[in-house]
């Protein structure tokens, strides 16, 4: 099954490039639920970043940025340090498209004290 979740994402990368939206949330969601079969929270938290991904070049910046919450929450939860600089990034890159500079400028310097 974390295999599976894995695959998933990656088309979910795929989709998203060649600008197949649903396809790409629809995989996204998929490696969502084979991960939590698995129980495993790293598994998981990627889920989330994929569909996160998939929201914000999709232009729905709000619900990625509740999702990639949802994957520092997770990452965060299991001290899965490497990750969380980079979730921050795309938090800021996520506020600076709603324009919300303040909350960007947050997560910016929040990404450089994990770097």
């Amino acid at each position: 099954k974390p295999t599976e979740s894995m695959v998933l994402r990656t088309f979910a990368k795929f989709r998203t490039f060649q600008g197949k939206m649903d396809d790409a949330e629809r995989m996204a969601r998929a490696a969502i639920e084979r991960a939590l079969e698995t129980g495993i929270t790293s598994i998981e938290a990627g889920g989330w970043e994929a569909l996160a991904e998939v929201m914000l070049a999709n232009g729905r910046v709000e619900e990625a940025i509740s999702l990639f919450e949802q994957t520092v929450r997770l990452n965060s939860k299991i001290n899965r340090v490497a990750r969380l600089p980079v979730n921050h990034l795309r938090l800021a890159e996520a506020c600076l498209a709603v324009e919300d500079y303040n909350r960007a400028e947050a997560h910016l310097n929040r990404a450089k004290e994990l770097f």
